[in-house]
Order: structure tokens, then C-alpha cells, then sequence
């Protein structure tokens, strides 16, 4: 199979193309996209395609993210392997590529977070832990809109969190 790669037109400024090597594999990739958008997208055909082994991953890093919780401890590289197994469960080479490419921005960011929220905003842990449980809910239940929208929250609060961190 070829891989093909096509522009496709957009309503916002930058430019956006569509790359795979046949329909299940097609990935809009636009140039100013964030890892948010990565995010979101993986976690929904995470829904679509996890095996049964992808959801043992995930919930193992789920579980770990808990018990290092429960040691007083960040969890950060929990909560990465989390987020990697869930891009792994996409079975799409292009998100994986992708994910590996971004590896240290993304661990930095969790470790931040999870740091900043530790130290300044205890009350907080169980809130993240609980939009990460449904995550992987969602992706355990194969829907793809509960998957998305529990990825888009756990996003927008990451941010919301971080904006507080930054204000304070």
C-alpha cells in the first residue's frame, strides 16, 4: 500500500493535509496543530480500535497513577505511560510516530503539572485521577463521543489548572 498525503482545505488560516496509507489509517495533520488536538483525536479511535491487551495497559497505568497517590508520590511517569497507552491503542503508526516525536515535551508538562497541583493544590489529585478513570471508561465502553469529551475536559482543565499555577 502507497501512502498518500493530501491538502484539504480549511476554514481557518495554516495549511492542513490528510496522510495515511489507505481509510483507517487517514490522519488530518495541520501544521499548527497542538497536542491537545493530538490528544483528543487519539483518545477517540483509541475507543474505536482498543484490543482487550490495550485496555489492560491503559488500566495498569491508571492503577499505578493511584497507587503512587495513595505513596505520596507525583506518579508522572504513570501518568505518561497512561497517555502512551492510550496513543498506542490506536494501532495508527502516524499517532505513534507523532507521540514519540513530542515524548520529552509531554513528560515535562505532565511532571510540571503533577508537581505544581501536588504542592499548591492538593485537594485537586482526585479530580485529575478522576478525569483520567473516565477516559478510560469511555475508551473500555468504545464511545467514541465520551472519549473525546472526557480528553477535551481533561485538557481544558489541565489548562485551567495551570493557569491558576501561573497566577499564583
Amino acid at each position: 500500500m502507497h501512502r498518500h498525503l493530501s491538502r484539504r482545505p480549511r476554514e481557518t488560516p495554516g495549511t492542513s493535509w490528510r496522510i495515511g496509507r489507505d481509510h483507517r489509517d487517514v490522519v488530518d495533520l495541520d501544521v499548527d496543530v497542538s497536542h491537545g488536538d493530538v490528544e483528543v483525536a487519539a483518545t477517540r479511535l483509541a475507543a474505536m480500535r482498543r484490543t482487550p491487551e490495550d485496555l489492560k495497559l491503559i488500566r495498569r497505568a491508571l492503577i499505578g497513577m493511584e497507587y503512587e497517590i495513595a505513596n505520596d508520590r507525583l506518579g508522572d511517569e504513570q501518568d505518561f505511560a497512561f497517555h502512551q497507552a492510550i496513543v498506542d491503542a490506536t494501532h495508527n503508526p502516524h499517532f505513534i510516530a507523532l507521540s514519540s516525536h513530542l515524548e520529552q515535551g509531554a513528560r515535562r508538562v505532565i511532571r510540571q503539572a503533577r508537581t505544581n497541583t501536588k504542592v499548591r493544590h492538593v485537594s485537586m489529585i482526585e479530580a485529575v485521577q478522576e478525569e483520567h478513570q473516565a477516559i478510560f471508561d469511555a475508551i473500555k465502553a468504545g464511545n467514541t463521543e465520551a472519549a473525546s469529551l472526557a480528553a477535551e475536559t481533561h485538557l481544558k482543565n489541565a489548562a485551567e489548572r495551570l493557569d491558576m499555577y501561573l497566577k499564583n
